[in-house]
């Protein structure tokens, strides 16, 4: 394996502090029918809301000559619905997007075939269930199609083998917005950053990887520059803010997955997988303070792997883990496309990091999703305080104490949630005496049931004071 310098830091950054998330990734479950091909979902959480927090659009499949845009709310979990329909129209490639004003719940950026070439169009889905009309974002008698939108920076897409990018923002009209090509020729799949642009590039008999970096101070793009030769394919960026890529690479069979930090750029090997096939990797960055003393982005990467013939999903253990593991297993379906999403949880400081996929059990693609919980921004051992907060074992199956000093006299709570934010079980409420204490949870709710396998938050408040610890529950 290469040298996995910009990628393995946050591995030892994580290990060599003494902190340890244990994460577990939460059984698959399909989000969708099996009734038609449903593919391409977006993701989008809202923020500090948690009336409709988090939604999720796709591409359903109708017949030969029609797609539709479908939506679920994740928070209620209803059934999905029908956004938008029309006969022998093809719609694709939904992107959901946060709204937090007006009478707009969210909006979604789409491509679609109704003028007879593809489009880029953006619509509104309103308090009242219904859509807006739809905004042309890129509506030339060209084909627009494979955009990445990026909130309050723009958009970027292919149009006919070039590489445009628009300043679009939200809200703001499309007229008057210049649109720069970046590349031309036979040019496809772009990724976009706040800070790079990424795309494939057909040259001769390879497919090249080429970026473009953004200049703030002159509001433009830099001259593409190549990454990598051979063949490559299906890049993934990380994030809004980060730099690093991944991408399925052929040189001398069989396929690797590549990784690149376009800041070097650098980039690397980023397994020891010998595929026969494509991998079709995902990565995401994850913003995490540890004990309040750095920012760190934990990566996560996941990809597609022929085993057994068996086309399953892998991604790494956790962030401090190079580890992969199989999360589908099922040699009966066949696996595609992963994708990574995050959002805040309901308990302040946990974010929620969702893998999804498509799977092939029948006939037809049906939509799968697991999740961890991620302790973000929290500094679990209390640093605006001498109050600690600690227990062991972590993770426990039958018991685990809970340790915590008290400076004064004081009133105290100590309770268990899960990671919706539902208080499972009071521990302690009274007050308590300066010194140290302890107490034990049994891994059983308020009615004396064991709750099940998973993450829970410990929340010790001591009168206006907050401190939290993830307790993992085997």
């Amino acid at each position: 394996m290469k040298n996995l310098a910009f990628l393995s830091c946050v591995f030892f950054t994580i290990v060599s502090s003494g902190y340890c998330q244990n994460m577990v990734w939460t059984d698959p479950v399909p989000i969708s029918d099996q009734l038609s091909d449903n593919i391409n979902i977006s993701m989008s959480p809202r923020y500090g809301n948690f009336t409709g927090d988090l939604w999720g659009v796709w591409e359903k499949r109708i017949d030969s000559y029609t797609t539709a845009i479908y939506c679920r709310d994740f928070n209620t979990q209803a059934s999905p619905f029908v956004l938008l329909s029309q006969p022998n129209v093809q719609y694709q490639h939904p992107e959901v997007l946060n709204w937090l004003n007006g009478d707009t719940l969210f909006a979604v950026i789409y491509q679609t075939n109704q003028n007879g070439h593809w489009d880029i169009y953006c619509s509104k889905f309103l308090n009242n269930g219904t859509m807006s009309a739809p905004e042309p974002i890129c509506n030339s008698a060209a084909n627009e199609e494979n955009f990445k939108y990026l909130s309050n920076f723009g958009i970027v897409w292919e149009q006919d083998g070039s590489i445009r990018f628009k300043n679009y923002i939200m809200g703001n009209a499309t007229s008057g917005l210049t649109t720069v090509t970046l590349d031309q020729g036979d040019c496809h799949n772009p990724v976009l950053s706040s800070k790079y642009c990424a795309w494939e590039k057909k040259i001769g008999s390879e497919t090249v990887i080429k970026y473009s970096s953004y200049q703030y101070s002159s509001s433009s793009w830099s001259s593409p520059q190549q990454l990598m030769g051979g063949w490559n394919m299906n890049i993934s960026s990380a994030g809004d803010s980060s730099s690093l890529i991944v991408w399925s690479h052929i040189d001398i069979y069989p396929w690797r997955i590549k990784a690149a930090d376009l800041s070097g750029p650098t980039f690397c090997t980023v397994n020891d997988f010998a595929n026969g096939t494509n991998f079709y990797p995902a990565i995401i960055n994850v913003p995490v303070v540890i004990k309040g003393k750095f920012p760190s982005m934990p990566t996560f990467i996941s990809f597609v792997a022929d085993t057994a013939c068996s086309d399953e999903i892998y991604v790494n253990r956790n962030f401090f883990d190079t580890t992969y593991v199989k999360i589908s297993n099922d040699p009966y379906r066949t696996n595609q496309h992963p994708q990574f999403f995050s959002t805040y949880n309901y308990m302040p400081g946990y974010r929620t990091v969702i893998l999804t996929w498509e799977s092939r059990g029948n006939d037809y693609w049906q939509l799968m999703l697991t999740h961890i919980d991620i302790a973000v921004g929290i500094d679990e051992q209390a640093s605006s305080g001498s109050a600690r907060l600690e227990n062991y074992p972590n993770p426990f199956s039958e018991t685990t104490t809970i340790h915590y000093p008290i400076e004064q006299v004081s009133h105290t709570t100590i309770a268990i949630y899960n990671t919706l934010g539902e208080r499972i079980k009071t521990l302690k409420d009274g007050i308590e005496q300066q010194g140290g204490h302890s107490i034990n949870w049994d891994g059983k709710d308020e009615n004396g049931n064991h709750v099940k396998p998973g993450i829970y938050i410990c929340c010790l408040k001591i009168n206006n004071q907050i401190f939290q610890r993830k307790i993992l529950c085997l």
